[in-house]
């Protein structure tokens, strides 16, 4: 048996986690005793709680199964780009979604959030969805055409589809 003994991090990444470590706890600090009238420390230690708890209670476990139903169901032709396809609507979603809901819009200044963001998000995901359709017409002809030449060659006639 060999000795399996993980690498050693070297001397950048130490360097690099000391200052990270550093960043962290210069917002803390500012998070909890700087001006926390301003900050506001217990509304963000909500909002990270529920962010976790949301994350590992229900967009985890949503994740896995939608990926298992797809892994397991979908033609493996089709497979790559309907999950190249969830994946980036989950990021478009995930990303926008504060826009689309309106946090942050005020009605005493209509510049902030003045866009109709369900729109757009839907119109991205529309193009992801059409791009991923683009995708698996394109491998279905080709699969087809080579099939269409096998089969050509194999009754020894010229393939005439070009």
């Amino acid at each position: 048996m060999r000795d399996e003994t993980p690498p050693r991090p070297g001397p950048l990444a130490i360097v690099t986690i000391a200052i990270g470590a550093l960043v962290l706890l210069f917002g803390f600090f500012g998070l909890l005793f700087i001006d926390p009238e301003r900050t506001h420390p217990l509304d963000f230690f909500k909002w990270f709680g529920g962010g976790v708890i949301a994350h590992d209670g229900l967009v985890a476990p949503l994740v896995a199964v939608v990926a298992l139903g797809v892994a397991r169901f979908a033609p493996s032709r089709i497979k790559a780009p309907v999950q190249g396809a969830l994946f980036a609507s989950a990021v478009v979603v995930g990303t926008t979604f504060p826009f689309w809901r309106g946090y942050g819009r005020r009605s005493d200044n209509p510049s902030v959030l003045p866009n109709d963001y369900v729109a757009g998000v839907l119109m991205v995901l529309g193009l992801i969805w059409i791009t991923a359709a683009l995708f698996i017409v394109i491998a279905w002809k080709k699969r087809r055409s080579a099939r269409l030449g096998t089969q050509d060659s194999e009754r020894g006639t010229p393939n005439s589809a070009g």
